[in-house]
């Protein structure tokens, strides 16, 4: 339980952290279909940004920007948080 379980445990915990980190980025529905933007656009997600800036402002290179850019940062958080979490086994 102690050499082979935790440990396996710990590696799938780490995989679904950083899965669930990258869907938290992807949250688009909730926020648009229950107050779209909200007043002032106080409850709008990054994605809901990006689907507003492509399909309502027909600003691709705008929406395209902001892709790249959300892209770069879920990679260097994903990479961070390897780094802090790899043992020296692995």
């Amino acid at each position: 339980m102690r050499y082979i379980t935790i440990p396996n445990i710990f590696a799938l915990g780490k995989t679904l952290l950083i899965l669930q980190i990258i869907a938290v980025f992807q949250i688009i529905y909730e926020p648009l279909v229950m107050t779209n933007g909200g007043p002032n656009n106080a409850s709008i997600s990054i994605m809901q940004l990006v689907y507003n800036y492509a399909f309502r402002d027909f600003n691709y290179p705008m929406a395209a920007a902001l892709s790249v850019m959300m892209s770069i940062v879920l990679i260097v958080l994903s990479g961070l948080y390897f780094k802090l979490t790899a043992s020296k086994e692995d």
